[in-house]
């Protein structure tokens, strides 16, 4: 009887190899466009001076005559900062019996809480940077079949000096940073428009030197490039899909990471407190290997826009949002 090869051989995993599919840290662009604001509270309000700065006064007086007096106004929005958070178990019997590529659940743990906290915080800015109804009606704009800067037609510097003009006319500041998906920055790369206004540089264009030429195209100092991607299967569903946490459209916008008072932004990551870490023991589960661990991660922070229209208008006016770029 010919003997069985297969019963004589088994498989040692490689201890120092493993695959893992995740976003890098690098592709999330939530707190670019929305630098935190440290708070003490969770429930603050924000002041923002009114336009009356700018406003015009003839000075000529006689020297006898009393000075015009002048003065200028504020108004407060409301901000209430959210508790995030995720938690997983980690078994020690799994632990010791895993093979050490893939023993380290607590680092593994760890490592996919983070990923889908940020995750969360990438929809929740991407949904509020992407909603056309958060804006004054001058500050956004939706490309036609035709138009997109994908198209022969396109006009990407026509449409971002459209863009910084709105800007600066309705906050005083024009935008001096960008922010668009990887796909979208992906695709302009071959876009008539701008294989035109390359062709007489080097034949082979580098991702950074792009995105510098982009900027300089777009007039802005930086562009931000947001390539993370979400699953939004459900975790049974036989196919999982992933997508774009970006959608095809450029945000404009007054990038200012200070939290300094008198400034103009865009938007803010009003953060409560730093990320947390709380790992504890769950009494009534375990082995004699230890008890089941819990590890537990999160934040207490919102999203919001920085300058808005009004204590009673919540849009932007730091911003225009350019849709269905291509």
């Amino acid at each position: 009887m010919a003997l069985n090869v297969a019963s004589f051989k088994t498989r040692n995993a490689i201890e120092g190899h493993s695959l893992r599919y995740a976003n890098e840290r690098t592709e999330f662009i939530a707190d670019d466009i929305f630098p935190p604001v440290m708070i003490e509270k969770a429930e603050v309000k924000v002041y923002q001076y009114d336009t009356s700065n700018m406003r015009y006064v003839d000075t000529q007086k006689d020297s006898k005559a009393e000075a015009d007096l002048v003065d200028y106004g504020a108004f407060t929005v409301n901000r209430t900062a959210r508790l995030h958070k995720l938690a997983g178990e980690i078994d020690p019997a799994d632990e010791r019996e895993f093979d050490p590529a893939v023993a380290d659940i607590s680092m593994d743990m760890a490592e996919t809480i983070m990923e889908r906290l940020l995750i969360a915080k990438e929809i929740a800015a991407s949904t509020l940077v992407e909603t056309t109804g958060n804006y004054p009606s001058a500050l956004t704009a939706t490309l036609t079949a035709g138009s997109t800067w994908l198209d022969a037609a396109g006009d990407p510097e026509t449409n971002s000096a459209t863009a910084r003009s709105a800007v600066k006319g309705l906050c005083g500041k024009a935008p001096n940073a960008a922010a668009m998906s990887w796909d979208t920055f992906d695709k302009l790369r071959a876009a008539p428009y701008f294989i035109d206004r390359m062709k007489y540089t080097s034949g082979s264009i580098t991702g950074e030197a792009f995105k510098t030429m982009l900027a300089a195209w777009m007039g802005v100092q930086s562009i931000s490039v947001g390539g993370g991607l979400k699953n939004t299967n459900l975790e049974s569903n036989a196919t999982q899909t992933l997508s774009n946490i970006w959608a095809d459209g450029i945000l404009f916008y007054v990038k200012n990471p200070s939290p300094s008072k008198r400034v103009v932004r865009y938007g803010a990551n009003y953060i409560r407190n730093q990320l947390y870490t709380h790992k504890y023991q769950v009494e009534e589960r375990g082995s004699g290997d230890g008890r089941i661990q819990r590890l537990e991660m999160g934040w207490w922070y919102v999203l919001q826009p920085s300058c808005v229209v009004s204590s009673s208008n919540d849009d932007f006016t730091a911003g225009y949002y350019l849709d269905n770029v291509v």
